[in-house]
């Protein structure tokens, strides 16, 4: 997860959010509703922001 919350924040955005597969972790697109990996619906979001 941390490597996925790094690539977000890497994007120079002020503000982005996160989703992530609750099952397997996998980093999903924000109008996915399931998980392409292992099929999971249940998605986490994640608030991130900057630091500046």
């Amino acid at each position: 997860m941390f490597e996925s919350v790094k690539a977000v924040v890497g994007r120079g955005t002020h503000d982005a959010t996160l989703y992530e597969c609750r099952r397997c972790g996998t980093t999903l697109d924000p109008d996915d509703e399931r998980c392409q990996c292992c099929g999971s619906g249940d998605v986490a979001e994640y608030a991130a922001e900057s630091l500046e």
